[in-house]
């Protein structure tokens, strides 16, 4: 059986920067060459919409959310390293980022917050699930 974890990520900030921060992310997208990596990809896209009614890309409101249930989230997966990269760049563009993981084992909780030029506004919380 393989080790499972929920996953949320949520950027925000300045929308110039989001738009750059897109601008990486489809250039990372476009490098992916193996099909079943862009279908593991877009099953986890669609997860995380139909799960929370939110798009990943808010070009309206400048965010981006990913919120990710029983996945396997191994840096050395492609799909992983995407959204890791994600962000490590939202944190280089100074965007204010939040990424929570549970794993199956109760302690197995890792909270990291990328503050940009202020506080972030710690939009994540955990309660053994992640509430947004």
């Amino acid at each position: 059986m393989a080790y499972r974890s929920t996953i949320a990520i949520a950027v925000y900030g300045n929308k110039g920067k989001l738009t750059e921060l897109k601008s990486y992310y489809l250039r990372e997208v476009e490098k992916l060459n193996d099909p079943d990596v862009i279908d593991d990809l877009n099953t986890m896209i669609s997860a995380s919409i139909n799960h929370t009614g939110k798009p990943i890309w808010d070009d309206e409101s400048g965010e981006f959310f990913f919120y990710a249930t029983r996945v396997i989230w191994w840096p050395r997966y492609p799909t992983v390293s995407l959204f890791d990269g994600i962000f490590e760049k939202s944190q280089e563009l100074g965007l204010y980022a939040e990424s929570i993981r549970i794993g199956d084992e109760l302690k197995d909780i890792e909270v990291h917050y990328a503050d940009g030029d202020a506080e972030c506004e710690r939009r994540l919380k955990v309660s053994r699930a992640i509430l947004f």
